[in-house]
């Protein structure tokens, strides 16, 4: 499950970038539109649930 790695590499990124930013807030909305989008990109959000 590559995606799910990149998902967790990403994660990562964002998590260093939005500990700068102290919003909690921004940091939950890049993820959900991150999973969005991560779905969107397999086609099938099954996975994730």
């Amino acid at each position: 499950m590559k995606s799910v790695e990149e998902w967790r590499w990403r994660e990562r990124e964002g998590g260093e970038k939005d500990r700068g930013l102290g919003d909690a807030g921004t940091k939950a909305r890049y993820l959900v539109d991150l999973i969005h989008v991560q779905s969107m990109n397999l086609g099938d959000a099954r996975w994730l649930w």
